[in-house]
């Protein structure tokens, strides 16, 4: 290379077509540093002209500041007769930084070292694209919602800590099974014709699954599943999201039933029985006959002067746990005022009805202790049935 004045013409021809065709920057320089050639697509990619470059030191040029100590250390190395590939950071004209790896590599004459040969191949794409990569693993393994994919037969190939964490599986066991590991058996077969017929027509699904842990627990989970798809629209994965929701539905069944009952005895309330008895109504038959007992408790007012509404709270507690001791199951009973309750006795003959208010009352009016005072205690009562 150091004596191309030597090389017949159409060699020196062809050795610079070859040169100039490559795609990947070529820069040749001499011990020093400075440039004696450049191919065009080290021209192209750097932003420079040939006038530009020539004779030029070449740190400057395409090294960083930060980067020039480091190229010249490699440059030594490749000057005592070494090769050498490293992943590079270098700079275009115009500033723009790219990650190449470069090789560097010595033109020997007569034993001597006369130039260094480097040719820098771009992996700017791929150093972000593993950049933005690891930073994604990052934030999937630091979620708190547990994660996998699976391939196209629904092998699982990965997934994060999270995904550990709710289901008591590790990334070791779970790769290579399928997420019917998961399966509690309360989906029927319609449930997951469903699943896979939205994610075949709109590729993704979401929803409410009732999962298995692997200690066997049970546990609610709002689950998003969703296709990936390549650039020829062909599923390659599937993606599958997972929020361990079994607080948060306990939390909900508990405002539910804190809505639909009365918080100190755990009585239906007042709305609440008018749903059930409309309902009742609507699907018994008219011959079946009902009838409704109202209960006011006397003087309880007096009770919570004489002994505070504490103990007034445990007197109704205790007359709600006797009503109820003394109905049917399909009778229901209501707590609709301070000391006002309601029962709805269901399929009862007017004969019956008689003998069981006075069980009732029986039951209700034996004395009460609470402990800072003894007594009885009555209650008025009225009633009617439906039908007349």
């Amino acid at each position: 290379m150091t004596e191309n004045e030597k090389l017949e013409p159409k060699d020196q021809n062809m050795f610079e077509a070859l040169f100039h065709g490559l795609q990947v920057p070529v820069v040749i320089f001499n011990t020093n540093m400075r440039i004696r050639a450049v191919n065009t697509a080290f021209l192209n990619e750097f932003e420079y002209n040939i006038r530009d470059v020539m004779g030029q030191h070449v740190t400057p040029l395409i090294c960083p500041w930060e980067y020039i100590e480091e190229a010249e250390f490699f440059h030594g190395l490749v000057v005592k007769g070494h090769n050498i590939f490293e992943e590079v950071l270098r700079k275009s004209k115009s500033g723009r930084l790219k990650s190449y790896k470069v090789n560097g590599f010595p033109l020997m004459y007569n034993g001597t070292v006369t130039a260094v040969v480097a040719a820098y191949l771009d992996i700017d794409a791929e150093k972000k694209a593993f950049t933005k990569l690891h930073l994604i693993n990052k934030i999937f393994e630091n979620i708190d919602e547990g994660m996998l994919i699976t391939d196209t037969v629904g092998r699982i190939t990965w997934v994060n800590q999270a995904f550990e964490n709710i289901t008591g599986y590790s990334f070791d066991y779970a790769v290579g099974q399928t997420p019917s590991i998961l399966h509690s058996g309360k989906h029927d077969k319609i449930f997951y014709n469903v699943l896979w017929h939205d994610l075949n027509c709109k590729g993704y699904w979401e929803g409410e699954v009732l999962n298995r842990k692997s200690s066997g627990d049970e546990y609610q989970a709002w689950l998003t599943i969703v296709a990936v798809k390549d650039k020829r629209d062909k599923v390659t994965n599937y993606v599958g999201v997972m929020n361990d929701i079994t607080k948060y539905k306990a939390q909900e069944e508990k405002i539910k039933h804190l809505a639909k009952t009365d918080v100190l005895t755990g009585l239906m309330n007042r709305s609440t029985f008018l749903e059930t008895v409309s309902r009742r109504l609507a699907e018994t038959p008219g011959h079946v006959k009902h009838a409704f007992l109202f209960i006011d408790l006397d003087d309880f007012k007096k009770i919570n002067d004489m002994y505070g509404h504490d103990q007034g709270d445990v007197l109704l507690k205790i007359i709600s746990y006797r009503l109820r001791s003394t109905l049917k199951s399909r009778d229901i009973v209501a707590r609709i005022g301070g000391d006002e309750f309601i029962i709805m006795l269901s399929d009862i003959e007017i004969n019956q009805l008689s003998d069981i208010i006075k069980r009732m009352l029986n039951v209700v009016e034996r004395d009460i202790d609470l402990n800072k005072f003894g007594g009885s205690h009555e209650g008025e009562r009225g009633c009617f049935r439906l039908p007349k």
